[in-house]
């Protein structure tokens, strides 16, 4: 006994039991509610075009028995599922276009980055209500490149003793906050597609970006993600005065070694009270995202709500985004297996509400997860679908004898597309990310 209703056409008494996108991103704390107040209207309209109105839940004249029920007096209001968009970019060729211009060198260089900052910021499409992530790619690319430009600045500045200037890293970091809001999915590509060979620069922007995605998941504000997005930048500066030998040493640290590693809170902490772009809001979540939820962190071995907020995002974001990249004394895990180390640290380390909310938030299939396909196919997640989670677009990198595609062709699971042999495409597990030999440099461009 439901109809889908045009959020144009709901009314106070109506249940709400599903909606045109995910319940995950929305304000909504239940899946399914009554609608109690104009502002809940208000708000549905906001997030969405329509919903699944239940009405043996709702009341008053919404309320309807089986008995009672009769769907063509509500076809007139139903909307149609979304679409496919008409004209979509081939994801591969914007990556190549990408590398191509990361290859470019001054003063070329900058006339592209000119050329890039002036075009327009993309539109949210109808059905989704996001950006085209190849769309927003090509867009934030430049601002992005400019923001890992001006970290090395930064570094070189704090070893040379100097004061470093925090201004282009806000600037650069604005734009790359207002893409993750109209797309999650393309800032957390440009972290792969723009890794170095400096582990800390790259691991500084894994933060920063997963940390805006995840704010913007729990519906913080644009002012709130440019803090929480400048602090993850400034974790680990005061690593900076730490030998290069000891961070990148493959053999298990000696007790005194690890202590003085973990002296590099207290000096990111100095380093950014020495800075212009001081914040109060910004110090706890740089003195404790080393402390865990059960005492067993450091600096001050805090515990449960001692530790901030934003400081615990920090943390988990933080061991995350470290197992996912290759370290000099480790390989890189996958997304999927480094979410199960965190469920698996729930309710000690972390708190296992914000566990939960983050796991939701990245999805069980996160943007650059390896998958295998019942076709026998492997394929890289290029993009969440927010309805339907586990139907994300993919674009495949081997053929079903495992054998490389160099043209690989992205398909969108929501539309239900047919393998060669006419099944509906479908996930039938999660790879780690070096499954068949594949190298990242030859798809990711990294």
């Amino acid at each position: 006994m439901r109809s889908v209703v045009s959020t144009q056409d709901l009314r106070i008494g109506m249940f709400v039991a599903d909606l045109d996108r995910s319940w995950l991103g929305t304000p909504f704390v239940l899946e399914g509610f009554l609608i109690k107040s104009q502002d809940d209207i208000n708000t549905l309209r906001k997030y969405c075009q329509f919903v699944h109105v239940d009405h043996s839940r709702s009341t008053g004249e919404h309320y309807k028995t089986q008995s009672q029920w009769r769907p063509e007096q509500h076809r007139a209001r139903v909307t149609e599922m979304p679409k496919a968009p008409a004209v979509q970019r081939d994801f591969h060729k914007v990556l190549l276009s990408l590398q191509k211009q990361e290859k470019e060198k001054s003063p070329k260089r900058e006339v592209r980055l000119a050329q890039l900052r002036s075009r327009p910021i993309p539109q949210l499409q109808p059905y989704d209500q996001l950006s085209d992530v190849e769309e927003e790619l090509l867009y934030t690319a430049p601002f992005f490149e400019e923001l890992r430009d001006s970290l090395s600045s930064v570094a070189e500045a704090l070893k040379a003793d100097g004061i470093p200037d925090y201004t282009l890293i806000k600037e650069n970091l604005t734009e790359v906050v207002r893409s993750v809001q109209r797309n999650p999915d393309a800032a957390i590509w440009l972290t792969r597609l723009r890794s170095t060979d400096h582990y800390t620069y790259d691991h500084s922007l894994d933060v920063s970006v997963h940390i805006i995605v995840f704010g913007r998941y729990l519906g913080m504000s644009e002012d709130t993600l440019q803090m929480i997005g400048l602090a993850a930048l400034m974790l680990d500066v005061g690593k900076s005065r730490i030998s290069a030998e000891m961070l990148a040493k493959i053999e298990p640290l000696e007790p005194a070694e690890f202590e003085h590693i973990k002296a590099h809170v207290a000096e990111s902490v100095q380093i950014y009270k020495s800075t212009s772009a001081y914040d109060r809001n910004i110090l706890p979540i740089i003195a404790q995202h080393h402390e865990r939820h059960d005492g067993s962190g450091y600096p001050n071995g805090l515990a449960g709500r001692d530790i901030y907020l934003h400081s615990e995002m920090a943390g988990i974001i933080d061991t995350y985004c470290a197992m996912i990249r290759l370290r000099p004394y480790r390989a890189p895990i996958s997304t999927q297996r480094g979410l199960e180390h965190l469920v698996k640290v729930r309710a000690t380390q972390f708190r296992d509400t914000l566990v939960d909310q983050f796991a939701q938030c990245i999805g069980i299939y996160p943007v650059g997860s390896i998958v295998e396909l019942n076709s026998g196919e492997i394929a890289v997640v290029v993009a969440q679908n927010q309805v339907r989670r586990l139907k994300p677009r993919v674009m495949i990198l081997l053929a079903p004898d495992k054998t490389p595609d160099r043209r690989p062709r992205t398909i969108d699971l929501i539309y239900d597309p047919a393998t060669p042999t006419g099944e509906v495409y479908r996930i039938i597990r999660a790879l780690p990310s070096d499954a068949y030999g594949i190298d990242p440099k030859d798809f990711f461009l990294s």
